[in-house]
């Protein structure tokens, strides 16, 4: 009887281990990882952006058809340099940091803008930052 007893106490503390284990494993892979439950958990966006839209984004399009399409990016940087162009700009419609209880990779949607304000290139990608 009292080995029984040690078996089920035994037995008890040994799913108590494996489910910590498990809960640990599983958040740790979390951190900054991609979540396949809710992609855009951890991706900030403005109001007026719609990812099917973004979709109809085209190299050769114009800021104005691009503003037109999905307002004003998130955010704007200029680049010295991109592709051989003097003073291309990357414009963010995404950005880091939507979810407050945690750091999960976000959506990047992002453009890149030459000089004389055209789309050069169309980026959509995953930040693990």
């Amino acid at each position: 009887m009292m080995w029984k007893l040690l078996f089920k106490v035994l037995g008890i503390i040994g799913i108590a281990i494996i489910t910590f284990s498990v809960y640990i494993i599983g958040y740790s892979v979390t951190i900054e990882g991609y979540n396949r439950f809710s992609p855009w958990i951890d991706t900030k966006t403005n109001d007026s952006y719609s990812e099917q839209n973004f979709n109809m984004i085209e190299i050769g399009m114009d800021t104005v058809q691009v503003i037109g399409l999905l307002g004003e990016p998130f955010s704007r940087q200029t680049a010295e340099w991109h592709n051989d162009r003097l003073k291309s700009q990357y414009w963010y419609f995404t950005g880091d940091g939507k979810f407050e209880k945690g750091d999960f990779a976000w959506i990047g949607r992002e453009l890149y803008i030459s000089e004389d304000g055209i789309v050069t290139e169309v980026i959509r990608t995953i930040h693990h930052d």
